[in-house]
């Protein structure tokens, strides 16, 4: 899209620091007002419009993306939300672990083991890797654990929180995200093992592979960022 605006800013906090183009609120693609909630937010996202060039790029404004996410598909629907992200807590995919090759297995074992770990001594919950295909029901006190978790997020905390899942197709990285535990390069590494192993013993490019790594990683400073700019 063609960039149709020469200033952004935003607005009052009466407003909840909208968006402003040309002084106009800017919408988001269902309709609503696109405001940052707080003001370092707003801030961040008017500077990711104001530095668009030309031709306006969805890729280089993160934070937008994140807000959207959140305003669109979160606010106002945390139940289905959270039911949706609940879906994981028996797919994690830290939970089910190959036996072959035996290199990536043991990477598994190490840097996955690792966050098990965490997640059992921080919640006093039992958690167990399988290398079946069949799922396997977790302890169900960590299904309460991570219910009463996301049941105390804010909109904006528990909408980083479902992007990563969805993601990763985890629910254990991102509460260690949310909890400061784990940081991109931990998230990257963790989620995107089994990518990097192939392209490190076979040079397994797929088409995309080492571009696909990037954006992750990318994704994961902008929601680092994004939870630094809140309350």
């Amino acid at each position: 899209m063609k960039r149709f605006y020469k200033m952004a800013g935003y607005g009052p906090a009466a407003d909840k620091f909208p968006i402003l183009l040309d002084g106009k609120p800017a919408r988001t693609p269902a309709g609503a007002v696109l405001s940052g909630g707080v003001e370092p937010l707003a801030a961040a996202i008017c500077d990711e419009w104001q530095d668009q060039k030309e031709h306006i790029d969805p890729k280089s404004m993160p934070l937008t993306q994140l807000r959207i996410t959140c305003l669109d598909f979160v606010a106002g629907k945390h139940e289905k939300i959270i039911e949706d992200i609940m879906a994981f807590t028996d797919t994690d995919l830290l939970l089910y672990h190959t036996p072959e090759p035996k290199a990536l297995a043991q990477r598994q074992e190490e840097i996955w083991g690792r966050w098990l770990d965490w997640v059992g001594r921080s919640y006093e919950v039992c958690l167990t890797p399988t290398h079946a295909l069949a799922v396997i029901k977790q302890d169900e006190a960590w299904h309460r654990a991570l219910r009463r978790y996301l049941s105390g997020l804010d909109t904006d905390r528990l909408a980083i929180f479902y992007v990563v899942a969805a993601l990763g197709k985890s629910v254990i990285m991102p509460l260690a995200f949310l909890e400061d535990a784990a940081n991109p390069d931990d998230m990257l590494e963790a989620l995107r093992l089994e990518e990097i192993y192939n392209h490190t013993h076979y040079g397994d490019d797929g088409p995309g592979t080492v571009d696909v790594d990037e954006r992750f990683l990318g994704d994961m400073i902008a929601a680092r960022k994004y939870l630094a700019l809140l309350p």
